[in-house]
């Protein structure tokens, strides 16, 4: 089981801003990154209830079109970001 921190750039928003996010996602047990690749799903929820995808990712940390590894030559799991322009 995992748990998620997500962090947006402004704590309010208008129609036509950009939402800039990113999330952490740590092993909830150990607070560890994820030993394998997950899938991140992004969803807007309105405030009407309609959900909104967003984005998605597999949670790898990408320095150009390469992994970044960890000193133990690992990639960097659990991390996510994106942005999103509000209608």
């Amino acid at each position: 089981t995992y748990t998620t921190h997500l962090s947006t750039d402004k704590p309010m928003y208008r129609p036509g801003d950009v939402l800039r996010f990113r999330s952490l996602t740590l092993d909830r047990a150990t607070f560890l990154p994820p030993e394998r690749d997950i899938t991140l799903r992004y969803r807007l929820v309105k405030p009407d209830g309609g959900v909104v995808p967003v984005d998605n990712g597999n949670g790898r940390l990408l320095t150009g079109l390469s992994n970044l590894n960890d000193a133990n030559n690992k990639p960097l799991r659990g991390l996510g970001a994106g942005e999103y322009v509000l209608d």
